[in-house]
């Protein structure tokens, strides 16, 4: 095939008049067309048609367009095809006449595997945040994403989140005894108490998940003649008894429960937030969660054109002042609040 390059492409006024007339407020293409522009160009995917000869290719960059419009509205090649053909607001934002007749939808499938074989997928998204860096809608960071491959690579991969807190009457209360008043020996098998006692039994166990535990038993006597047994266990007869995940575990546990409650914890998770956000979106809207095609290379084509088509659905909503959506309460959580 030939490529006819074209830098940009201006709105027939047929079209535009005929738009603008069905929609007087505009939609999310007709935004984006009059707030970014042009958003792909040819020459961005020139190399994807380097024949010399042959019937002249279709736009490349109308057709990285029409890919991410198409997973805006989780739309099939056929559907995609009949809307380029059909809608006004399509044309609009591809700039053709009304009378265009539209492709085949084979051109889509047969683009998407071009994208995938002179691997310039990535283009779709980095071409698209270069544009939005051009209006000032984005802060120049270096990178806007994270390529996964490297991360796999590397082998350094940390999962960041809060730990549960510990759930024991002594550590909610704020005054009793809690696993981590005692100070552990792990290589002598001892365990000191806040009184300085140490323990009668260290023995190996399991809990009701099957996951190995250490069961730490103070003395009886001991426990009995203690002056602060009432901040230790509320039990009447019994010695204190406490249960530790493994060695490795439990000094995790300890080391994370100290790190999330100061300040850097807190700034750092928030931004969690936002990341869960997008893949809540990515899942709910437009249909993340399952794979499209074969391969790896497409799937990692669907992700890209889903992030295209997140960041385009953001900045329709941004353009239009959206008012923000309240965080969801779930129905336990509504009963709860009732309750009290």
């Amino acid at each position: 095939m030939t490529l006819h390059p074209l830098a940009e492409w201006e709105i027939p006024e047929q079209t535009a008049t005929i738009a603008r007339a069905s929609f007087p407020l505009g939609n999310i293409y007709m935004k984006m067309y009059e707030e970014l522009g042009v958003l792909y160009t040819d020459t961005e995917f020139a190399e994807l048609y380097l024949g010399k000869c042959g019937q002249s290719a279709m736009s490349p960059g109308k057709l990285a367009l029409i890919t991410v419009m198409q997973f805006a509205e989780g739309l099939s090649d056929r559907q995609a095809a009949d809307a380029v053909r059909s809608r006004i607001d399509w044309k609009y934002a591809l700039g053709l006449e009304l009378t265009d007749p539209g492709f085949d939808c084979s051109v889509l499938s047969e683009f998407r595997s071009r994208l995938c074989e002179y691997e310039l997928t990535n283009k779709l998204l980095d071409v698209m945040l270069l544009r939005f860096q051009e209006k000032k809608l984005i802060k120049h960071r270096g990178k806007q994403r994270t390529d996964s491959t490297q991360v796999i690579e590397a082998y350094q991969v940390s999962l960041f989140g809060p730990v549960a807190i510990d759930t024991s009457w002594q550590a909610k209360l704020k005054t009793g005894f809690e696993k981590s008043a005692f100070v552990i020996d792990w290589d002598k098998q001892v365990a000191i108490c806040p009184q300085g006692n140490s323990n009668r039994l260290w023995r190996t166990a399991r809990d009701c998940n099957h996951n190995p535990l250490i069961e730490i038993v103070f003395d009886r006597k001991t426990c009995a003649a203690c002056p602060v047994r009432n901040l230790c266990t509320s039990s009447a007869t019994a010695a204190r008894k406490i249960k530790l995940r493994p060695r490795d575990e439990y000094q995790a546990l300890v080391e994370r429960r100290y790190q999330q409650q100061t300040p850097q914890f807190q700034q750092n998770y928030a931004r969690r937030a936002g990341v869960e956000g997008t893949i809540s979106q990515g899942v709910g809207r437009f249909d993340l969660r399952r794979t499209r095609y074969f391969g790896l290379a497409k799937t990692h084509l669907q992700h890209i054109a889903t992030a295209c088509a997140i960041n385009l659905s953001r900045f329709f909503d941004w353009s239009n002042h959206a008012t923000k959506a309240r965080t969801r309460t779930s129905s336990f959580a509504r009963l709860r609040v009732h309750c009290a």
